[in-house]
């Protein structure tokens, strides 16, 4: 899956238009003409999603729902582990997703070949706050897409925000934005950092704001 930015901003446009005609979601994809311009697959589609104002026939998110659109998972991480490698699943994270960073790899992108998509435009776009120095989300698997979202440091000196590991291959960090809660307290020590040996990788129209700092 290759976007530039504008392509992204109308996949991103195209999908909030289609993806409530279906009462259910959808988990394999449909051919639809908003997204002529992207890739479709064989893979499964799976939503995230812990909004506490829930949509008409929604069911609260839980890792024991479903994971489609009204029944959405809780953590993006379990999401990742019900993909399968070379399938081309894609995970789409539901707008005002919020989750805590608290530890290293406490998201773990380790399935070969998974597009993970924020929903939402602006603030409202899911967002990840790095609570400890250490938080960190990781790109464990090649041809990984990562694509717009929000990562924010809420503390002094978080070492890595998306860390792309050693002898990953293909990986996308597309239309995010990396900034932080307090100016001139928090900050990222590295945004995004490739290991070693990453062939291919690209990081395309990000924001990244360390405000005063």
């Amino acid at each position: 899956l290759y976007l530039s930015v504008t392509a992204l901003i109308e996949f991103i446009g195209g999908l909030q238009m289609t993806i409530s005609n279906f009462t259910n979601g959808f988990e394999h994809d449909v051919s639809i003409r908003e997204l002529a311009k992207t890739e479709t697959t064989a893979g499964k589609n799976f939503y995230v999603g812990n909004r506490a104002a829930l949509l008409k026939g929604e069911k609260g998110a839980s890792d024991n729902n479903r994971g489609t659109y009204l029944q959405p998972f809780s953590t993006l991480d379990y999401a990742v582990s019900q993909c399968t490698a070379g399938r081309g699943d894609k995970i789409f994270v539901n707008a005002g997703y919020t989750q805590t960073v608290s530890a290293a790899d406490a998201v773990d992108f380790d399935v070969a070949g998974i597009t993970v998509i924020g929903l939402g435009n602006g603030t409202n776009r899911p967002t990840f706050t790095y609570s400890v120095a250490a938080g960190e989300i990781a790109i464990g698997a090649d041809n990984v897409t990562v694509a717009n979202m929000i990562f924010n440091a809420s503390v002094t000196a978080t070492l890595i925000g998306i860390n792309i590991e050693d002898g990953v291959d293909y990986a996308k960090v597309i239309g995010c934005q990396f900034g932080v809660d307090a100016d001139g307290t928090d900050e990222f020590n590295t945004t995004i950092a490739l290991v070693n040996n990453n062939t291919g990788c690209e990081i395309v129209g990000n924001i990244f704001d360390a405000g005063v700092g």
